[in-house]
């Protein structure tokens, strides 16, 4: 989902653009200038990307976003725990929206790889504050 198809961005958005791995691909840096050709009308409209392992180390306000993306360039590299789903949580305006991609496991499927259902992703979501939860695509 590396691109912005469903995804509901408007000119003047400020958006959190979240990433993992080591440095930031190249498809990440793609990604990220065209949600900000997208969302800028004058000086209103910002895009800030934010290591994953760092966001709570950042400091941002609450309710500070409109809309934050995580694991949309990148899928497989990213873990969402539920302190990392609280923090997004915190930072995102009230009626932001959350745009977020893990690779899930089918239902009842146990593993010892710490990938998680999608069962156990929607009520990781569900206790980190986050209410009307739906998939797109």
């Amino acid at each position: 989902m590396s691109n912005l198809d469903g995804i509901n961005l408007f000119s003047g958005a400020k958006v959190l653009l979240l990433w993992a791995g080591e440095q930031m691909s190249i498809q990440m840096q793609e990604f990220a200038s065209s949600i900000s050709n997208q969302i800028r009308s004058g000086e209103e409209g910002k895009i800030q990307l934010e290591h994953i392992e760092r966001l709570k180390l950042s400091s941002h306000p609450n309710s500070g976003f409109d809309v934050v993306l995580s694991g949309l360039v990148n899928p497989l590299l990213i873990q969402h725990t539920v302190d990392i789903l609280g923090e997004i949580c915190r930072v995102l305006k009230p009626q932001g929206k959350l745009y977020i991609q893990e690779l899930c496991l089918p239902l009842d499927t146990q593993a010892e790889t710490g990938i998680k259902t999608k069962e156990k992703f929607i009520s990781l979501l569900k206790l980190a504050g986050f209410v009307n939860i739906s998939q797109v695509g």
